[in-house]
Order: C-alpha cells, then structure tokens, then sequence
C-alpha cells in the first residue's frame, strides 16, 4: 500500500461476529490492492473486536475502537481518518465482489465524483456474477444525476457498491444521532456533483437484516425520518427548480415509513398524514406511492399492503412453476 492509497474502504463495525470475516475477507482479497481499509469498532460486546483485530497483520488494514455511538458516527470518523481519493463504504455484515474496486476504478479517467454498480440482496446473482461483458447504464452531469436518481432511479442514494470521490461527501458527512442518515447523505451530495456514471455488474451483496421487527422505543426511532427530511428540504432550499424532485423524495420515504410503522401502531398515523398530504401536491406524478395515495388517499395503507401481498403471492407462483418445469 501507498503512503496515500488511492481508495479507503470504510467498515463500521458492532456486533457481526457471523458475518465480520466473510466481508472482511472480500476487502483483502481485491484484485486492486492499493487501499486502506479503516475498521471502526463501534463498541461491540461480541467477538468483532478479536476478529477485526486478526486483520492487522495486514499493513492495509486499520482499526479503531470507540464506544457505542452510532453508525454516522463511525462512518465520519472513517472518512476524517481517510488518506484515499475516493472512498467505499461497506457494512460488516455484507459482501462485496473480489473485483469491484478493480472494475470501478477503470473508469477513473472520466473524472467522475460517483462511480457505481449494482447490488443485490439475492446471494446466488451476487455469487453467479462473473464481471464480464460490463457496460455503462447510465452517465450524467449536475442536476441531471439528481433528476435520474429520483426519476428513473437509475443511480441510487445508497452509500454503498460505489466509489466517492472524498472531497464530495467531506462537505456533506452523515447526521450523527439520527437514523436514515444515509438518505440524507445520499440526496444531499448529488446536490455538488460535477459527474456520475453506473455500470451494470453486481459488485455488492447487501444482506437482508433479520432484526427488523420494531419494538418500543425502536418504532419511536423510527420517527427520525421526518428530520431527515427537514434537513434535506432546507438544504435544497436555494434550489427552488428542484423543489418537485425533493418533495418526490420526501414523500417517497414518509410513505415507505408509514406502511411499516401502521402495522404496529396507530399512533403516529395523523402525522403521517399531514406530512403524505403535504409533499403529495408537488411531486412526481409517476412515484408508485404517490399514484396510490392521489386515488385512496383515505384507505392508502390497506392498497398498498394489498399490492405487496399480490406481489409476494405472484412472485411465490413464478418459483413454484421454474421449480416445477425443472
């Protein structure tokens, strides 16, 4: 490795013992070798310690260990920490393909602040993926990448399987204390973005969290969604011409939230709607949630789930045939 590698690979850790050697294994075995890799040891009471620490022999690889405070928290220390140009963020528990550093990095030359591929939460596409025959899905510049992402979504907000380059989201670092930070982020950097560009291979495995019921005070954190968005709407404030896109944004997520938190309580359900009802008057007309809500905007938790149970029952029907015609 470089005194200044070319890419810092950053991994926040806490509480992924089953996982943590199976992601780390990925990083150190990349075909492009000059990376740092920073380990932020976010106060696990498990075995990650002991585990990220075995990496160490490894000069690439750096550990720090901090109490418990937060995945933006550890996710900022890493790129404060960060001597690379660009920057890759991983979480402990995923995997990313032996090649993706390699594969991003070819298109370097075309100066761009994001450079992303594909993930997936399917692990036999991400382990069938053999990295040939690799093309360019899309390519923008300015707002366009904005307009693309929430539009057509056809480069996405998530902050992982791409490359950044580091003086683009210095600017813009995660809100610490909050959770959907990364869309806050995600959003926020496209405001500066010079060019992006996406590449059709799966270059990430995202894995499914099987810790999702919401309990308690875990339905109450759930509610920091709504920060999130005033964060996001008073820092596009100076862009009035972008105020449609945002508000799409917004009411895309309040919408996902609300169908996820009614099934546990009514509680919240007139703020919801005040929000829903709100950011439905300016945003784009094609967003699935918003079409839903224009025609039921009364009974648009019970269409929605109906939809997603047609769905899962369709997509259960197309297994059963291809296991069948086998």
């Amino acid at each position: 490795m470089s005194s200044n590698p070319k890419v810092s690979v950053i991994v926040p850790i806490y509480n992924v013992e089953k996982y943590l050697r199976e992601c780390l294994d990925s990083i150190q075995n990349q075909t492009y070798t000059d990376f740092e890799c920073i380990m932020i040891n976010d106060g696990s009471v498990d075995k990650s310690r002991e585990i990220a620490e075995s990496y160490l022999n490894d000069k690439r690889f750096i550990l720090v260990n901090q109490n418990n405070s937060g995945q933006s928290v550890a996710r900022n220390k890493g790129i404060k920490m960060s001597r690379g140009g660009f920057l890759c963020f991983v979480d402990s528990d995923d995997i990313i393909n032996i090649k993706l550093l390699e594969i991003l990095l070819a298109y370097e030359k075309g100066d761009y602040d994001i450079i992303e591929a594909d993930f997936t939460t399917n692990r036999e596409k991400f382990d069938n993926e053999n990295c040939e025959n690799v093309s360019i899905t899309f390519k923008g510049e300015g707002e366009e990448v904005l307009k693309a992402c929430i539009d057509t979504w056809a480069i996405t907000h998530q902050p992982v399987a791409k490359l950044y380059r580091k003086s683009l989201i210095e600017s813009n670092l995660f809100p610490e204390g909050l959770i959907y930070e990364d869309l806050y982020t995600g959003i926020a950097v496209l405001k500066e973005i010079r060019r992006a560009i996406k590449i059709n291979v799966i270059g990430y495995y995202y894995r499914p969290n099987s810790n999702g019921t919401m309990k308690g005070s875990n339905i109450e954190k759930q509610l920091d969604i709504f920060k999130i968005c005033e964060l996001l709407e008073e820092y596009y404030a100076d862009k009035p011409n972008l105020k449609h896109y945002i508000n799409t944004v917004i009411f895309h997520n309040i919408a996902q939230r609300y169908l996820e938190i009614k099934k546990y309580t009514n509680v919240y359900d007139d703020k919801f709607n005040q929000w829903l009802n709100k950011y439905s008057e300016n945003a784009y007309p094609n967003n699935h949630y918003l079409k839903t809500y224009k025609i039921y905007p009364k009974k648009f938790y019970y269409v929605k789930n109906l939809e997603q149970l047609c769905k899962q029952l369709a997509t259960k029907l197309k297994k059963g045939i291809l296991m069948w015609k086998r």
